[in-house]
């Protein structure tokens, strides 16, 4: 279902039980074309919710590796939590664009068709900068200013779970689950 599709509803009543006893829902139907599902009806399926599990979990290996990285390589705990922090705003910006479509690729240009999306992105890669570099944000979540050399460590969390979203969409796709 394409996003940008009119969604048109009605309210469906059965009249023969008494008031208390009427259910009310909604037959929601995109586009006037086909009817779409009741609002009683789960919004996330289970791929989406295999989809979602996964990432997270990926995204909370990857900040914990982050975190190790950063006392064993840089001697440095503080290090590693700014790592990991600029690392886990860099996983947002990934996921936001992945959750655009279950099975569409995010690597194209469409993904940036939306201002919204874009201000979103813009404000989280603003984030990313000012979490490892403000003196607030050192004293607030313990954390220390970071060189190019830890800034590229937390690219890696975010471009691994690029990877493996795109290889599972690549996945969902070659079984015919196309939207």
């Amino acid at each position: 279902m394409d996003v940008r599709s009119a969604v048109t509803c009605q309210k469906d009543t059965n009249a023969a039980t008494p008031r208390s006893r009427r259910r009310r829902s909604r037959t929601c139907v995109a586009g006037g074309a086909a009817p779409g599902r009741r609002t009683r009806a789960p919004v996330l399926t289970t791929g989406v919710m295999a989809t979602v599990g996964s990432a997270g979990l990926a995204i909370s290996v990857g900040l914990l590796c982050m975190m190790q990285l950063g006392q064993s390589l840089f001697g440095s705990l503080a290090i590693g939590n700014s790592i990991a922090f600029t690392a886990f705003d860099l996983c947002l910006i990934v996921a936001a664009l992945e959750c655009r479509s279950e099975t569409g690729t995010a690597l194209t240009t469409a993904s940036f068709d939306s201002k919204q999306m874009n201000r979103a992105v813009l404000v989280e890669v603003v984030l990313a900068v000012v979490i490892a570099q403000m003196d607030l944000f050192h004293r607030l979540l313990g954390t220390t200013d970071i060189d190019m050399k830890h800034f590229a460590w937390a690219l890696v969390p975010a471009l691994a779970l690029l990877f493996l979203w795109e290889l599972g969409k690549l996945m969902a796709r070659g079984r015919g689950r196309v939207e």
